[in-house]
């Protein structure tokens, strides 16, 4: 049991003792509003965030602040909802390149919590789940950690064999229904399924989340096809996973970007939408696939500087110097072909969640969000559509809409101020005044001073 308590990384005292004080009420003074419920900004207002919701929005000429209130200077800030990253992997857990455990204690995980936080994102979705994980929950939510707001998937959920010697291998009806039941005594959020579970495992489970209301996140099993788990109406794929297969020519031997038959992508994108499955496509975990070359220039990003020791050192170990020119340059096809998958995707109707899977190779936790956030771009989304996607739509899809991804009375005071206004440019959700997680306010200076406290 003492496993399970709450054993927080010292942090800076200053910091943590002033992210601990619960302020009777916060004003954000005469801020610009990027609401996020529509499209466009309410300007000059006054926000008030008592006891980490929001109890008024209105003109700051008419909007009264109460007595105390910690006053946030917002005169030509924009005030927008926190981003969500919605595929995440807190490596303290496990090492995403082995499926390995590290050590005994969440101090990686904490490290990886305040990065997000860092960068505007106030709430993650895990998508491998461990007691650990569940600890560091309680943590952040206990106000002893830095840390957003964590929905949790359980253990990844295999078939015989299994792509990680860790997962939780399931062959038959029967152990996907305890997979399920135990999933859902122990209080994770969703099931997560992978690569070779058999049709009869992956139906049963199915079936016994649904009892539950327990959604299914994960990869698409190569043994039940694209085709089936939208007709079963999988929650969300991840990754584009099953989608080169589904859309290979007829009679080709592999899944490759070089082996699509074009004509088939409007169809594959109305299954998609009506079956209601959601994608996190995860572009920039593809983009940083890249060469021993391309590696060593990446490790020289500023934000390097601040991933803990133990991630950069698996990070240099996972270019792999047997791979040619010809292998990058078909990944690169893949990840253009990708990019217009997105787009089709989204102009279908089909709906799509921002995430990063990070902390895999050079996705650094954080940082990489506003990369992907980019890659939205470039596929041909607007700044508005992007920021929706992950903020309203992110709350929408987690069933967690009265709670957050809008700037709206009543919401959780999940926040992020910023110098410039997000919907003219996408980079501007970088330029942070501060952010607000759960009603607690962090200045980017305090933020800043615990990212130097990380590194090493």
């Amino acid at each position: 049991m003492k496993k399970l308590l709450c054993t927080c990384l010292v942090l800076s005292t200053y910091t943590l003792l002033l992210f601990a004080q619960r302020t009777s009420a916060i004003a954000f003074v005469d801020v610009n509003v990027v609401p996020m419920n529509t499209e466009g900004i309410l300007r000059n207002q006054n926000v008030i965030v008592e006891n980490g919701r929001i109890t008024a929005i209105g003109s700051s000429q008419r909007t009264l602040i109460p007595p105390r209130a910690l006053r946030i200077p917002g005169k030509g800030k924009f005030l927008m909802p926190g981003l969500a990253d919605m595929h995440v992997h807190f490596v303290g857990a496990f090492n995403p390149l082995t499926a390995e455990c590290w050590g005994e204690g969440n101090e990686l995980n904490q490290a990886e919590a305040i990065l997000f936080v860092a960068n505007g994102i106030t709430t993650v979705r895990n998508m491998w789940g461990s007691p650990k994980i569940l600890q560091l929950r309680r943590c952040i939510e206990q106000g002893n950690v830095i840390g957003p707001n964590i929905f949790t998937v359980g253990p990844v959920t295999d078939g015989s064999p299994s792509i990680w010697k860790t997962s939780r291998v399931i062959t038959t009806a029967e152990e996907a229904r305890k997979a399920v039941d135990d999933d859902h005594r122990l209080g994770y959020n969703a099931v997560k399924v992978y690569n070779n579970l058999s049709t009869e495992a992956y139906s049963a489970l199915v079936a016994q989340a649904r009892q539950y209301k327990l959604p299914v996140y994960g990869h698409v099993p190569g043994p039940v096809g694209l085709t089936s788990i939208l007709a079963l109406r999988q929650d969300s794929i991840e990754h584009l996973s099953g989608y080169l297969r589904a859309l290979r020519r007829d009679g080709a031997s592999s899944a490759t970007v070089d082996d699509v038959d074009e004509k088939k992508i409007a169809d594959i994108v109305r299954q998609t939408q009506e079956a209601g499955s959601w994608n996190c496509v995860t572009l920039v975990v593809l983009h940083n696939q890249v060469s021993v070359e391309e590696a060593e220039k990446l490790q020289l990003k500023p934000a390097m500087k601040y991933v803990p020791r133990e991630i950069r050192s698996m990070w240099d170990a996972s270019t792999d110097p047997s791979l040619k020119a010809e292998d990058f340059a078909r990944f690169r096809r893949r990840d253009a072909f990708f990019i217009r998958l997105t787009k089709s995707l989204y102009d279908g109707g089909a709906r799509l969640l921002i995430g990063t899977d990070t902390a895999n190779p050079f996705v650094v936790p954080g940082f990489s969000l506003h990369e992907e956030l980019d890659n939205f771009i470039k596929a041909g989304l607007t700044p508005y559509q992007t920021i929706k996607i992950a903020t309203a739509d992110a709350a929408e899809f987690l069933g967690q809409q009265h709670e957050f991804g809008t700037v709206e009375v009543g919401k959780r005071g999940d926040l992020l101020l910023l110098s410039a206004n997000p919907l003219e440019d996408i980079r501007n959700a970088q330029k942070r005044v501060g952010v607000m997680v759960r009603g607690r306010w962090l200045s980017e200076s305090e933020l800043q001073n615990q990212l130097n406290h990380l590194g090493g």
